[in-house]
This record gives structure tokens, C-alpha cells and sequence, in this order.
């Protein structure tokens, strides 16, 4: 080691002085990668869920939404709560968010059905919970034993008035569709254009001489909280 001394002090060659100042650079460069990869393992924002909760069953008419169900999520250093509303739909936020690449445990629990637990890796898609009732349902009654009836009479009078019609008509149909499935530009698709939607109809034509009036349009079952009702148009005088 060549050592030139000055009446300011001790130095150091150019060749260690470049040796020194590689050797700080690569310890600031490891530095700079460990406070990078820490960085990276920390969740930058909340974590936000979507989804609805329903009624198990085979018969889609009877998935109704299940209101006030507590609905808990947790995942490694993180953890949030929230009720279902009435159609159903909750938004469950967890905070700090969870980390990318860890699956996110959700449980839900009411009092009426069977806590159901799932497993979530991908929180931005919608999730869909099914409720098993813990009353089985009861099978319908039979009709009574059928009477024999003797020495009918029949009492009537007859009545002139004028009527009026009128009749209610109700009918269902349905709007089929498989979640969480990429639009890819291929309409319909839903609001923010990110995933597949489906489009179900009905026509209805009222008697000769009749008119519609009062027509609602309701979403019955199924995930109501992603439905929306287009149009009730009605043409050619209502009927």
C-alpha cells in the first residue's frame, strides 16, 4: 500500500481512493435493493371486496339475497368486518390492504344458516356466497280426503250491472349469466366494461280493448345489486 504524505495528512492513492468508492457504492446499492424489497412486501393501499350473498338453492327463483350476515376477512397482517344490506351486496375493506400474492380467508355467519368459509386470490373479481338455510323446508301438505256431497241446493239471484275488467298479469324471466368471466369488448358487458354481462327479456300483450297501466319491473332473486333494469317501453296504446 503506497501511502504520499502532505502537511494536511495522511491520503490515499487514486487506485484505493477508487477501491473506496466502489466499495461505498456497493454497500449503498445493496441498501438501496434491501429498502426496495421491503418496500414491495408492503401493501401500498386498502384492499377492497365486492359481493353478494344468496340463498343456496337449485331452483334459481329461489336464491334470494340474505341480508345482515357478518362477513369477516382476514389475511396475513391484515383484517376487516362488515354486515350484508338488504339486497344482499357488501363491500368488505381490509386495511392496511393485503399483501400481493397472499389468499385472502372470508367466513360468513347468520344465525338462520350454515357458516360457509372461502378462500380469495383474486379481490377484484366478484364474489358470490350461497347460504345453506338450517331449516330444512317442509314438505307441502297433502289436500284433504276427498268428500261425497248429497242433495245439493243452490240459492241465486240475478243481478243487471255493467263491469269493468280489469286482471293482473305477472310473469318472470330470466337474465342468465356466468360472474367474474373478462368482457373483452364483447357486448353486453357491464358498466365499467370489465366483465361479461347477460340480457334477458319478455313481452307481453295485453287482450283486445285492454290497456297496461302500473307495469313494474323488480329483480326478484339472484345477485341483485349487479342488475339493472334497462326499459319498461310500452307501445301501441299500452297494450
Amino acid at each position: 500500500m503506497r501511502v504520499i504524505k502532505f502537511d494536511g495528512g495522511t491520503h490515499l492513492t487514486g487506485r484505493h481512493a477508487a477501491a473506496v468508492t466502489g466499495s461505498a457504492l456497493l454497500v449503498f446499492g445493496l441498501l438501496g435493493f434491501a429498502v426496495f424489497a421491503a418496500l414491495r412486501q408492503q401493501p401500498s393501499q386498502d384492499t377492497s371486496l365486492l359481493g353478494v350473498v344468496l340463498v343456496d338453492d337449485t331452483d334459481p327463483r329461489k336464491q334470494q339475497p340474505v341480508s345482515n350476515v357478518l362477513i369477516t376477512g382476514f389475511s396475513s397482517g391484515t383484517a376487516g368486518q362488515t354486515r350484508s344490506d338488504v339486497n344482499g351486496f357488501f363491500r368488505l375493506t381490509l386495511h392496511p390492504g393485503a399483501k400481493r400474492g397472499n389468499p385472502i380467508q372470508l367466513s360468513f355467519v347468520h344465525r338462520d344458516f350454515d357458516p360457509v368459509e372461502m378462500s380469495v386470490r383474486s379481490p377484484d373479481n366478484i364474489q358470490v356466497a350461497r347460504l345453506k338455510s338450517v331449516t330444512p323446508e317442509q314438505p307441502k301438505k297433502t289436500s284433504a280426503p276427498e268428500m261425497t256431497l248429497g242433495d245439493v241446493r243452490i240459492r241465486y239471484t240475478t243481478k243487471m250491472s255493467s263491469t269493468v275488467d280489469q286482471k293482473t298479469i305477472v310473469n318472470t324471466f330470466m337474465a342468465d349469466n356466468k360472474g367474474n368471466v373478462p368482457c373483452n369488448n364483447s357486448s353486453p358487458c357491464s358498466p365499467d366494461g370489465l366483465w361479461k354481462a347477460g340480457v334477458g327479456s319478455l313481452q307481453l300483450e295485453a287482450p283486445v280493448g285492454g290497456q297496461f297501466r302500473e307495469v313494474r319491473v323488480s329483480c326478484i332473486a339472484g345477485p341483485c345489486p349487479f342488475t339493472k333494469v334497462d326499459s319498461d317501453r310500452r307501445t301501441d296504446g299500452n297494450r
